[in-house]
């Protein structure tokens, strides 16, 4: 799975709006360092993104865990 694969799945789950744009420079920048790192071990930019993408886990699931912790109503 590409990044912006992975960051449109997490965004869809997150549902406060004012959150999502913050949320997603976040992982964006965690995924960017990652691949950077993965390159500088020898991977191909290919393979360190989609490396990174795995290792970030499941889109869907990431994306709820941050909607419980970004929701305004449970604080």
């Amino acid at each position: 799975m590409k990044k912006d694969e992975f960051l449109s799945i997490v965004r869809k789950q997150i549902h406060f709006v004012f959150d999502r744009d913050r949320i997603e420079d976040e992982l964006k920048q965690h995924l960017a360092d990652s691949i950077e790192n993965l390159i500088e071990e020898g991977f191909s930019w290919q393979d360190a993104e989609r490396i990174a993408v795995e290792q970030m886990g499941n889109p869907k699931e990431v994306g709820q865990l941050l909607n419980r912790e970004h929701n305004p109503i449970l604080g």
